[in-house]
């Protein structure tokens, strides 16, 4: 049953049960002022027909008559005859010699008795009064009322449904709505009536589908990317794979002198390094959150001192120049992703330089910002792959790609690092002449 139903048929029979018992108290209150209004009338009409019988019998001592028990009787038949034309009956009784008040519901009567005074205190009056016809109007009046009460709580239920039904009206049109957007997966929102409490409830529904909106396109988006991770990543795997494989099979088979031996495991070593980058770089673009970052004050010193010592050996095989220009002593960030950041970057640089040249390093600051500037005088970045180099597995160039035996997520990983910091990445490049790398990150 739906809540305004309840809310009405609660309030209908809450006004029925009150309305029942204060009618009834109502009714039982008039009923015995009723009767205690009739019962002092009848006393009063006992008391004045007594008198009356007590002074008649005294007025015919009085002239000389005789005054005794049948004298006394004589004149009660005579006032009853006299009263039977009003209702009342009278009558004597010498039995029960008791002053008494009696209420016969059933007959609809009241019986006084009472005893006359001296020398007839052995006889007593007996007054009967019918009041049926009253009762009976009393007991048709209560009839009406009650009719009366049972059609107000049918006008009162049929308000009831007007007004309740005009007050859920709003929230009936939000559960409809609610119900169109669940089947028909629209785009729609409920349509703000009114500022009241239904109001309210719209807002807030439309706030938390913009939000479900918001988070199913992140969630729709997250697997997508995943997904095509996943599968260039089976795509990349399978040269090193199959390398691995065919060095093996051939130190299995082959009568290999210790020099090939060795040539063959460095190829299995490098390969197997190289599987182990990779799936090291897939884990972190696609584990690596905001809420997992520790921003801490860095020392530029001590950073680019880091990245030189773990690029020495390469640096030192290309006979490259890292040259590191510091003019803004700290920045912040999470220390480990920096380094993160900073290898890949200036390891792409190495991967694209030529013998003898040099690599230059820049930290400074500029409209409350730490920019970063990594330059090398390599062969450059063709102007149709500058879109696409932030992609993953994305290679410029597939030849020189394949000499290093990279997997095109440095770049990739880089963006995802320089964007959970809030701040943003750009390329610059010419073709046989060199690329730039600017990385901005906030200065706290």
């Amino acid at each position: 049953m739906k809540i305004k139903y309840k809310l009405i048929l609660i309030t209908v029979l809450f006004f029925i049960v009150t309305i029942n018992i204060v009618a009834g108290i109502a009714i039982n209150q008039y009923n015995s002022l009723f009767i205690q209004r009739e019962i002092k009338t009848a006393k009063n009409e006992m008391n004045f027909i007594m008198n009356s019988i007590e002074n008649y019998a005294k007025d015919l001592q009085a002239r000389g008559g005789i005054y005794n028990k049948d004298t006394l009787i004589s004149i009660i038949e005579i006032y009853k005859k006299y009263y039977i034309s009003q209702d009342i009956s009278l009558d004597y009784s010498d039995d029960n010699m008791e002053n008494n008040v009696f209420i016969d519901t059933e007959e609809g009567n009241i019986i006084i008795q009472s005893i006359f005074s001296e020398p007839f205190e052995s006889i007593s009056l007996v007054f009967k009064k019918s009041f049926q016809d009253i009762y009976d109007l009393q007991k048709n009046w209560n009839s009406f009322f009650i009719k009366i009460y049972l059609l107000l709580s049918i006008i009162l239920a049929i308000v009831l449904m007007l007004i309740i039904s005009r007050l859920f009206k709003p929230l009936d049109n939000l559960i409809h709505k609610t119900d169109e957007i669940i089947i028909e997966n629209s785009n729609e929102r409920i349509p703000i009536i009114d500022n009241d409490e239904v109001g309210e409830l719209s807002t807030k529904f439309n706030i938390m589908l913009d939000l479900l909106n918001e988070n199913m396109e992140t969630i729709k988006e997250s697997s997508i990317q995943k997904q095509w991770l996943l599968d260039n990543l089976t795509h990349e795997m399978r040269t090193p794979l199959t390398s691995i494989q065919g060095f093996s099979e051939y130190l299995m088979r082959a009568n290999a002198s210790e020099e090939d031996k060795l040539v063959a495991l460095t190829h299995i070593n490098e390969e197997a390094n190289r599987l182990k980058q990779l799936g090291d770089k897939m884990f972190a673009l696609m584990t690596l959150k905001k809420e997992s970052l520790n921003i801490v004050k860095l020392n530029s010193y001590e950073v680019f001192n880091t990245i030189r010592r773990i690029e020495f050996q390469r640096l030192k095989e290309m006979n490259i120049d890292l040259k590191v220009n510091i003019q803004a002593d700290y920045f912040y960030g999470d220390e480990q992703l920096i380094l993160v950041l900073l290898t890949n970057l200036v390891d792409n640089s190495i991967n694209a330089s030529k013998y003898n040249s040099r690599i230059e390093v820049d930290i400074y600051s500029k409209d409350d910002k730490n920019i970063i500037k990594v330059s090398d005088e390599g062969q450059g970045i063709d102007s149709k792959d500058l879109s696409n180099i932030f992609q993953p597995f994305y290679k410029a160039d597939k030849n020189r790609s394949a000499i290093y035996r990279g997997a095109g997520l440095g770049l990739s990983l880089c963006k995802k690092i320089v964007e959970l910091h809030d701040g943003s990445i750009e390329v610059e490049s010419q073709k046989d002449i060199g690329t730039t790398i600017y990385v901005s990150l906030k200065s706290i």
